[in-house]
Formats: C-alpha cells, structure tokens, sequence
C-alpha cells in the first residue's frame, strides 16, 4: 500500500511538473505574442536600438577609460609620488599634477580617444572652459554632500567622481572634441 501511495505521489507530482511546463510555455507564446504581434518591426527595433548603441558606445568608451586611468596614475604619481620620495610642497605638486594631467588628458582625448576634424584651438577652448565648470560644479556638489547630506568626504569625491566621469564622456564627446 505504501509503495502505491508513493507511486501515485510521484504520478501526481509528475503530473504538476508537467502541467507547470506546458502553462509555462503556453504563457511564454502568448506573452511573445502581445510582446511581438509584428517579428519584422522587432528587427527594425533591434537594429535601430543596435546602431543606436553603436553610436554612443562605440570604442570610444573603452579608449576614454583607459585615458581616465592613465590620467589618474599621473595625477596620482606627481601630486603624491613626488611629494613622497623629495622634500617638495604637496600643494605645489598638486597643481602641477592637475596641469600636466590635464594637458595629457586633452591630448589623449584629442587625438586618441575621438578624433575629428574640429580646429585644435576650438577644442582646446571648450576643454579649458569644460574643466573650468565642471570642477566648480564638483567642488559645490561635493560641498553640499559634505555639509548638507552629512556623508564623508571620501563617500562624496567619490560620488561626485563617478557621476562627473560618465557625464564627461558624453560632453567631451559630443561637444567639447
């Protein structure tokens, strides 16, 4: 007896898995068929959505983050490396980091990371003035998580950093090179 009533559990939960899988399925259909009445313009959205992701993230983005990266080791190599290993002022060596850092980044990105035909002198001018607003946009946004928002300043460079890095590819993308 007890052998059948376990047979007949394994039937009936058998049943279920199966019954589950086929209402799965079926719910699968009709889902992809409210989802997609028309396979053709589900090809046309897809390549559109395709092209259009090309066009932002093309290479581009992986050459503006190596570019970040190299700037940041330079960055960090004169403003605290040299500092470091020979008696010199840390607030001199920063502004020669953020100077040389910053000539190395508009050149990188000049040339490297998006390259145009755009006259050197107009980006260059549109680099100087986009650095200019955006450090004072970072330093009242960090400014105002420090004092109003109470997180520390690390928490808030940080913040300020990543959100400054993603807007920055699209600026310097789209309007600066």
């Amino acid at each position: 007896m007890l052998h059948g009533l376990c047979f007949s559990g394994v039937l009936l939960m058998g049943g279920i898995v199966l019954e589950l899988t086929i209402g799965v399925a079926i719910l699968k259909d009709v889902v992809n068929l409210f989802a997609n009445p028309f396979p053709v313009l589900n090809n046309i959205t897809h390549v559109v959505f395709m092209k259009s992701f090309d066009y932002f993230f093309d290479r581009s983005v992986v050459r503006y983050l190596l570019v970040g990266l190299s700037t940041f080791i330079i960055y960090l190599s004169i403003s605290s490396g040299i500092p470091a290993l020979f008696s010199v002022s840390v607030p001199i060596m920063t502004c020669v980091a953020y100077i040389v850092s910053g000539c190395f980044n508009y050149v990188m990105h000049r040339f490297y990371t998006f390259p145009k035909n755009k006259k050197i002198l107009q980006s260059l001018w549109r680099y100087v003035m986009f650095l200019a607003v955006s450090s004072i946009f970072m330093g009242g946004a960090v400014d105002v998580l420090v004092n109003i928002a109470s997180f520390s300043i690390l928490l808030s460079n940080t913040i300020c950093a990543i959100g400054m890095t993603v807007l920055s590819y699209f600026i310097l993308k789209f309007k600066v090179m």
